[in-house]
């Protein structure tokens, strides 16, 4: 008896997240999204990335109630 398929990964890694971003942001990533032919995830990912790396390094601080 043949074993039953087992569903292909679609080689995503890491953890989901939904984020929901007011609509002028969103439209504004759309449009970087567009001209530079990047996904949106991908600069969202990289913005994230050079944020926690600034925190890391004092770089930057979190306005007032978004700190520790």
């Amino acid at each position: 008896m043949a074993k039953p398929n087992k569903k292909k990964r679609s080689g995503r890694t890491g953890k989901p997240l939904m984020v929901y971003f007011p609509r002028h942001q969103a439209s504004e990533l759309r449009s970087i999204s567009e001209k530079r032919h990047v996904a949106m995830a991908n600069i969202v990912r990289f913005a994230v990335d050079r944020l926690l790396s600034d925190l890391k390094n004092g770089q930057f601080e979190l306005p007032l109630g978004l700190g520790e």
